[in-house]
């Protein structure tokens, strides 16, 4: 049968399908770059696997959240006045200034099941009243920058992060988005600019930080707008897929994070870091069948909104909880609490407790932004002090390069202080001046500011005939001394209960003191002071909890330990405890000074003190000093 179609048309139509399978291949190209584009731009909290694209395909479609906005209007009384309080509600301040986003962001990828059907939500305890915050901080607001955290599923009551968890995190720092103690910005400002700060470091650790909102032609202004409510997006270090997880569980959940690989531990050693804040060694390999490498629980990776990491800062988080606010939670034996503990929230809470307070030499960040703190003369006279953003970065993270010129740039500092500004904005309020946004130029950083004190035992008199005592020393330790020139006065008070933390600690733990784990040889050889026996009276305490184990003991003067293991054998104390229960009479017992094979011994001896129960009397005789050194502790 004859062709109809000519010979020269069939050719060109071929010549146009061949341009248009190029223009479809070249197409898929562009997207394919700008897509790892997007994904090179991400932050180290950002999603390891590809970027959503603007419009998902039909199998994604069911797996994405919708980000239509939806006006949320409290069930008041018409007639309710601005800050009065209805049922346990505060009727917020109408923000003039402030416009909810009323655009479309593309949808975010989802990872999980997503939230249950019900739960308690978060609550407190200690049923503390509102802030003054909530008066302006509403959950529209909230719920409008945040829009797709919790891994995309949006804020959530039954996940860590929602304005609920947000407003009860808030009512255990009073002074958040609530005081102006500066004169360069107004009340209003200042409430706007702390929450900003804290919201900019957000965004960095674990905000979504989508690049790929910059590409296929989206209008600039849009992809900032979207970009930045991407806050509070990642739950874990590495998140949403966290490598330091088990595969089967990578933190999809947040029960996902009590157990993790090695590289997740993040527990730092010394003989002080074990003493306060030892991390957990509790091991849980599933019976070795499921997993590739062993796992722990003593996990102390990056968790919660800016990503509280290390078993100190988990452990003076602990701290604070227990000793300051009155709630019981043991998180260095159970670090993934920090996710999962709603009541209170401290998902929110560990990062507001990180953020509002100092850890010598570096001052809160809440301080640098609300202008309290003290920057040097050198700072001073370069700009950098007063209420600034620059020098926050340098707490959270050493960063100080500065922003980048194109949009949504580089990760790190640049992406702070981009969010700061984004929500500076956002709240109508001054970021400041360009150069005071980064460190950058800062001549002295914080870890050089002479302000590196903390609580030691006071060597000037370990040697005298007195108890321990504890003073002030220039360089870092576990518990802080707060400057009176250059920290808020509310944590100068704290300086006399740390200041007898030390000290006790002192008795607790003597070995903390010498590196070497023999701490009564190290400090009997420079006189047997107060250290020396404060090793005996804690060798006291420990034993006093076993007196069956020693009742039946022959004698309480023990005669010189010989061999190896000598000053091991004489460090536990055999002695009669029970003399020290019943009749009243001295414990007396021989410990060795420096090498025991020279058969010099101080002798100490134990008696009751003053008729007070539970508190016992040392006296230590050295062979060559003729005077006693005394001292008394409670036991």
């Amino acid at each position: 049968m004859e062709d109809r179609i000519p010979k020269s048309r069939r050719k060109d139509a071929c010549v146009r399908m061949r341009f248009f399978a190029a223009g479809v291949i070249t197409v898929l190209v562009l997207l394919s770059i700008g897509t790892g584009i997007g994904y090179a731009f991400r932050g180290r909290a950002g999603p390891p696997e590809g970027i959503s694209p603007p419009t998902p395909p039909d199998w994604l479609r069911k797996h994405v959240i919708s980000v239509d906005k939806k006006k949320i209007k409290p069930p008041i009384p018409s007639d309710s006045e601005e800050g009065e309080e209805i049922d346990n509600y505060i009727v917020p301040k109408i923000e003039k200034n402030v416009t909810i986003f009323s655009g479309k962001c593309p949808p975010s990828l989802r990872f999980g099941k997503g939230p249950p059907k019900s739960c308690k939500g978060p609550s407190d305890p200690l049923k503390k009243s509102p802030s003054p915050l909530e008066k302006w901080f509403t959950k529209e607001m909230f719920e409008d920058l945040f829009p797709f955290a919790n891994l995309g599923w949006g804020p959530n009551r039954c996940f860590p992060y929602s304005y609920e968890a947000f407003a009860i995190a808030a009512r255990y720092f009073p002074e958040f988005g609530t005081s102006s103690p500066n004169e360069e910005y107004s009340s209003r400002e200042n409430y706007r600019r702390d929450l900003a700060a804290f919201f900019a470091h957000a965004v960095q650790e674990t905000g979504e930080n989508n690049a790929g909102l910059y590409l296929h032609g989206r209008p600039e202004k849009e992809a900032t707008d979207c970009f930045y409510r991407g806050g509070f997006y990642n739950w874990f270090e590495g998140g949403p897929t966290s490598s330091f997880l088990d595969p089967k569980s990578p933190g999809y959940a947040p029960e996902d994070g009590e157990k993790c690989m090695m590289g997740g531990r993040y527990c730092a050693e010394s003989a002080e870091l074990n003493h306060f804040f030892g991390c957990s060694k509790n091991k849980n390999d599933d019976d070795g069948k499921n997993v590739t490498e062993r796992m722990y629980t003593g996990c102390y990776f990056g968790r919660g909104a800016i990503q509280i990491s290390y078993n100190y800062n988990y452990g003076m988080f602990q701290d604070w909880l227990n000793e300051q606010v009155g709630i019981l939670v043991d998180l260095l034996t159970y670090p993934n609490l920090v996710m999962t503990k709603l009541d209170p929230p401290l998902a929110v809470m560990a990062s507001l407790w990180f953020y509002m307070t100092p850890q010598p030499p570096k001052p809160a960040m809440h301080d640098i932004v609300m202008g309290e703190w003290n920057s040097g003369q050198k700072n001073a006279d370069a700009g950098y002090t007063g209420p600034i953003f620059g020098p926050t970065s340098l707490i959270i993270n050493n960063e100080c390069n500065g922003e980048d010129a194109h949009n949504p740039g580089g990760p790190g500092e640049s992406r702070r202080i981009k969010a700061f500004k984004w929500f500076c904005h956002y709240f109508d309020v001054p970021a400041g001046e360009d150069r005071m946004l980064t460190c950058k130029d800062m001549p002295v950083k914080l870890d050089m500011i002479p302000q590196k004190m903390s609580y030691q035992p006071d060597w000037s008199t370990t040697w005298k005939q007195q108890t321990c005592e504890c003073a002030p020393a220039t360089y870092g330790g576990m518990i802080p001394y707060f400057d009176p020139d250059f920290y808020p006065a509310r944590f100068v008070a704290f300086n006399a209960e740390n200041k007898q933390k030390c000290e006790d600690s002192i008795y607790d733990n003597p070995r903390i003191m010498d590196s070497d784990f023999a701490p009564l040889v190290a400090y009997f050889s420079i006189g047997a002071g107060c250290i020396a026996v404060a090793a005996v009276m804690n060798r006291l305490r420990a034993k006093r909890n076993r007196l069956d184990e020693y009742a039946d003991l022959p004698e309480r003067v023990k005669e010189p330990l010989q061999g190896k293991d000598s000053v091991k054998r004489s460090i536990n104390l055999h002695f009669r405890m029970n003399s020290l229960d019943s009749d009243g009479e001295d414990a007396l017992f021989n410990v060795p000074l420096n090498n025991p094979s020279t058969h010099e011994y101080l002798t100490v001896r134990i008696s009751d003190a003053d008729d007070i129960p539970g508190m016992y009397s040392a006296v230590a005789t050295s062979p060559n000093e003729k005077t006693a050194m005394r001292s008394s502790k409670q036991a």
